[in-house]
């Protein structure tokens, strides 16, 4: 049954063997195991089974079947049992910290115990990852949207504010006169106002040269009273 799974130079090897050892399957397993895997061998596959450490990026998955494999050279002349209690320690040696601290709180028995639940911490550390990475994208998403809103209060503050300082600069022509108000004196506000050479202007007719005080058309007296004119007090 054994020549079944050799190949290549393992079954010419084994073919050479005497009829004896052929018919002997743990005596033809040692000479195999000495002439393919020999001690200094084993000594190599250790060392690399020592310092084999799950490295960034690496899945589970991946790193799980390159300890076992390693340590099926490393270890390849000890019982199942011990096997898989060696595998399972350089298992947990090498992995990742956050999941070997979860992996050890549960106690796993087995290699096979400690690499599914290493598996299972896995999947949720990456279902966490990808809640994170939506949550920053919309929360990025929302700023933005704010900042937006921003601009555009701001840009029709800017309008509004060019509007009032439009209307506060309009001149306000009196009749028959194209002359300007004082600066900001609307009609009733009680402030007196004044031509650009200086004259009064009536807050109530808005003709220059007197105030209302002393406005005829606000007094009801005809204009022909007032000699075609009215002047009044500076």
């Amino acid at each position: 049954m054994l020549p079944a799974y050799l190949r290549g130079r393992a079954a010419d090897y084994f073919e050479d063997l005497d009829s004896e050892i052929q018919n002997d399957f743990d005596t033809a397993v040692q000479k195999l195991k000495q002439r393919f895997c020999p001690k200094e061998l084993e000594r190599m596959y250790y060392s690399e089974l020592f310092q084999r450490k799950q490295i960034s990026g690496e899945s589970v998955e991946d790193y799980g079947n390159a300890i076992l494999k390693l340590a099926r050279r490393a270890h390849g002349g000890v019982s199942l049992d011990e096997h898989d209690r060696l595998a399972m320690e350089h298992f947990l040696q090498g992995l990742h910290p956050s999941l070997r601290r979860f992996v050890m709180m549960s106690d796993p028995q087995s290699f096979e115990q400690a690499f599914r639940i290493a598996k299972r911490e896995e999947c949720n550390e990456r279902l966490t990852r990808i809640e994170e990475v939506s949550t920053a994208v919309n929360a990025v998403s929302a700023d933005a949207h704010v900042i937006q809103k921003l601009e555009d209060v701001t840009r029709k503050l800017d309008m509004l504010e060019r509007k009032m300082n439009s209307v506060s600069g309009q001149s306000y022509p009196g009749q028959g006169s194209t002359t300007q108000f004082g600066q900001g004196n609307p009609r009733g506000s009680g402030l007196n106002m004044r031509s650009k050479d200086g004259k009064p202007i009536c807050h109530y007719c808005h003709r220059i040269g007197h105030i209302e005080r002393y406005c005829y058309s606000k007094q009801g007296v005809p204009q022909q009273q007032s000699g075609g004119g009215q002047t009044g007090l500076n």
